[in-house]
This record gives structure tokens, sequence and C-alpha cells, in this order.
């Protein structure tokens, strides 16, 4: 995960002979104000700070990312 005030990237790695298990991922941001959104390099769309896709090598997301503090969570459910 890299992230500033601007950006959030996410990588997903993986390691072994696992296939994925789970069809779609969705993607909660509390706290941020979404502006664009690029899975996989493709322009995606998104509803409030709810992400929804399935599959990717990575997740860019640029808003306002500012009134994010350590403590604040940024959360993941598949």
């Amino acid at each position: 995960m890299i992230f500033d005030s601007k950006t959030l990237q996410l990588v997903r790695e993986e390691q072994g002979n696992f296939t994925f298990p789970y069809t779609t991922i969705q993607l909660h941001l509390h706290g941020v104000e979404i502006r664009q959104v690029w899975i996989d390099g493709k322009e995606s769309n998104y509803q409030g700070n709810l992400l929804q896709c399935n599959y990717f090598q990575e997740i860019r997301v640029q808003g306002d990312f500012d009134s994010i503090k350590p403590q604040n969570q940024i959360l993941a459910n598949h």
C-alpha cells in the first residue's frame, strides 16, 4: 500500500499455488472523498465510498485523504 494526501495505491501480491477464493471484492474507504478510481490501469466506477471489483493486481484511488490519520481505518471486505 502506498498512501499520501492525494492517492492511495493498493498492490495485490500472492505467493504459492493457491487460487484466489473470492469472486467479488468490496473496498470501503472511510473518511475519504473519492475523485477517481483505476483498477489495473483502467478507470473504474464507484458509489460513494464503496469500490467493488473482481480479481485485481492494482487499485489506485485519487481523492482527498488529508483527513485520514493513522488511527482511522481503511477496510477491505471480501
